[in-house]
């Protein structure tokens, strides 16, 4: 049986309607099929003559997982197979050489370049990964880092991936934010005293991509006495310096070691020579222990470990600009009586000095002294019960305050005569300016309702009060820090913040380093 055209023209109508749309279908993917963007990738090498073959699989692992990473982006992007001179563009001569890779993405024709290595140096593993971005004439991507085991290989591999796939899916650098006039931000969100920059909802200080890791601890300072900062980030992966620049956090090394978690960080000159050493306090699974290290040509050497100690840098009672070296034991009888042991570096090695007393409950991670706006010199901590306490210089109790909405209050194993106990870590505790006029601020991270800022504190005739406050942002502040981050010149308060993760059991912690500029 056949249709005629006359008595079927809602039918017509339908054929010439759906004719349109596989028209239009047909024309979607051929634009789609044509957006692609392309990839030359250069297979990883080995840099270092070797009889490991674990090396050399662990290479061909490295091939794999970029070509899976990049396959699951969806087709987005095209892999091309190189068919240049393998010779002249080999792994050691086109490593960080734009030139080359620029050549070798003119004659491919290609959007993007990745190549990278492994090898050996100094009983280290180096790897190194970098993505040229032809468009842009620039490297997208560039990780350089050396660890001192083959475990630790996987995590390097895992943070290049995690670079690749934030730069290919469109999550460039995020640029500075300025906030507006103080006129600008409406009146709910303005502080009380304007002191360090003030942010609207709609705008925000410099921000990271997500850092993978739980991360619990940062530090700056001047590691390599070049008159540049490091930062220091901390946490289960280990220890990982890097570099502001151009915007961005450079990656420079990576230090792990096994069972140990890394839980705070302090950068500070402890000779004089111009040069920070590195404090790390770790987790031990029978206890805490402190290293003071040094860092030089990317590796991270140890010049003296404390076992069943807490080492921190704080103020000298007498000039708060002269900092001293004070180690908290954790399996003394009663390790917060307040009696602390003083530290030297002389001659490239820690001596003792003596003893200190600070306040009783003092736990020197959550400790900080300074002359403070309002009084002068005082001695502030966060105690076991989680008070906040005031003391003046001579350890006599001023103010007495509520502590608990302060700090991410995370439990330490501690080990002691007859056997090991848990004890609550409050958090950092700052006391510094936040504005030309020199006055010391109490700061300290406060969490309530899903939510944490920064606050600033001035002594208000008989305790502490508020001053100021960084917006309010979900997630948990798990430190934070002062310090010439970004090599302008300029303080910046660095903050590094856990986000919330409704897929927490399948993709781990998260955290995110935002720094505020103070005004000038």
């Amino acid at each position: 049986m056949g249709f005629h055209a006359k008595n079927n023209k809602p039918l017509c109508a339908v054929l010439g309607f759906l004719a349109a749309l596989l028209g239009v279908w047909f024309l979607a993917a051929q634009s789609q099929t044509g957006d692609r963007e392309t990839i030359v990738l250069l297979p990883f090498r080995l840099t270092t003559e070797t009889d490991d073959a674990g090396l050399q699989s662990f290479v061909d692992h490295i091939n794999d997982e970029l070509r899976s990473a990049i396959r699951a982006m969806g087709g987005k992007y095209q892999v091309l197979e190189w068919e240049g001179d393998r010779e002249t563009y080999g792994a050691e001569q086109i490593l960080d050489n734009e030139h080359a890779l620029k050549k070798v993405a003119e004659d491919a024709g290609a959007d993007f370049v990745i190549c990278g290595a492994l090898g050996t140096s100094d009983s280290l593993y180096h790897m190194r990964g970098f993505v040229w971005d032809a468009k842009k004439e620039r490297m997208a991507v560039r990780v350089d880092l050396k660890v001192p085991n083959v475990h630790a290989l996987p995590s390097v591999l895992q943070f290049l991936i995690t670079g690749i796939t934030k730069r290919l899916q469109g999550a460039p650098n995020i640029p500075f934010y300025k906030a507006g006039e103080p006129g600008s931000m409406p009146p709910m969100h303005q502080p009380r005293f304007r002191t360090v920059i003030g942010v609207a909802e709609t705008e925000g200080p410099w921000r990271s991509p997500e850092l993978p890791g739980s991360v619990t601890g940062l530090a700056i300072g001047d590691l390599d006495g070049d008159k540049h900062n490091e930062l220091v980030l901390v946490g289960d992966s280990g220890i990982t310096i890097a570099r502001f620049e151009k915007n961005a956090l450079r990656p420079l090394t990576q230090f792990s070691r096994s069972p140990a978690v890394f839980l705070s960080a302090q950068a500070q000159d402890l000779d004089g020579d111009g040069v920070s050493e590195l404090i790390v306090c770790s987790q031990l699974p029978d206890g805490v222990e402190s290293e003071v290290l040094r860092y030089f040509n990317r590796n991270l050497t140890v010049i003296e470990t404390f076992p069943n100690m807490i080492l921190s840098c704080v103020p000298d009672p007498e000039n708060p600009k002269v900092m001293n070296l004070l180690g908290q034991r954790t399996d003394a009888k009663d390790m917060f009586s307040g009696e602390m042991i003083s530290f030297s570096l002389r001659d490239g090695s820690l001596k003792r000095q003596g003893k200190v007393t600070l306040p009783r409950g003092t736990l020197l991670l959550s400790y900080a002294a300074g002359d403070i706006q309002g009084h002068g010199r005082v001695r502030v901590l966060i105690d076991q019960r989680l008070k906040l306490r005031v003391f003046d210089q001579h350890n006599q109790l001023l103010s007495v305050q509520d502590g608990h909405e302060y700090g991410p209050h995370r439990k330490i194993t501690v080990k002691t005569a007859d056997g090991s106990k848990e004890i609550i870590w409050p958090g950092r505790i700052i006391i510094s300016d936040s504005s030309p006029s020199g006055q010391g601020e109490l700061m300290l991270a406060k969490t309530a309702g899903g939510k944490s800022e920064i606050q600033g504190f001035h002594w208000g005739g008989a305790c502490l009060e508020k001053k100021w406050n960084t917006p309010p942002m979900e997630g948990a502040i798990s430190d934070f820090n002062i310090g010439d981050f970004k090599n302008s010149g300029a303080r910046s308060l660095v903050l590094l913040l856990a986000r919330p993760d409704q897929l927490l059991g399948m993709s781990g912690p998260r955290s995110i380093l935002f720094a505020y500029d103070f005004l000038p």
